[in-house]
């Protein structure tokens, strides 16, 4: 394993305006070690003034994509993949598929499928926009509230 850290100080004042770290080395994962590298850089750039930081493409398609789904308040425990979101709420099943389903009228998103189970209080519902689907499921956890999963796939 290397590493190499770099720590510039400003004279006057003493505050930090460069830090770089590099690192290499394994990487534990389930079936053992990969190789891994990091990279981690700060610069200190012109004080009190604004500026844009500018996503990538890749960056902003995920950035319009979480935000067409409606997201409740009382979102919890949310976890963002490469192609969806999940996220759990103390409101239940049947309060979130009602939600959702207000959520996505008038949106870029058509529905194709809207499926419940009284029963298990299981949604599933499916929207389409462009070439992109978008897989709901809604279910009923049995300590209460309700897990929502969204998840986004290409034609």
């Amino acid at each position: 394993e290397e590493e190499e850290v770099q720590l510039w100080v400003a004279q006057d004042g003493g505050y930090i305006v460069r830090f770089t770290v590099e690192a290499k080395g394994q990487m534990q994962v389930e079936d053992g070690a990969v190789p891994a590298s990091l990279r981690w850089e700060y610069n200190l750039k012109d004080v009190n003034t604004e500026f844009e930081i500018a996503l990538s493409p890749e960056c902003q398609r995920q950035k319009e994509f979480l935000d067409s789904l409606p997201m409740p308040e009382t979102a919890e425990n949310v976890e963002i993949m490469d192609n969806g979101v999940a996220f759990s709420s103390p409101d239940s099943s049947d309060e979130m598929a009602d939600f959702i389903r207000k959520g996505m009228q008038g949106s870029k998103w058509v529905s194709l499928m809207d499926h419940d189970d009284e029963e298990t209080g299981m949604y599933l519902f499916m929207y389409q926009q462009e070439e992109y689907y978008l897989d709901v499921m809604i279910g009923r956890p049995e300590e209460g509230g309700s897990f929502v999963t969204y998840l986004q796939r290409e034609e």
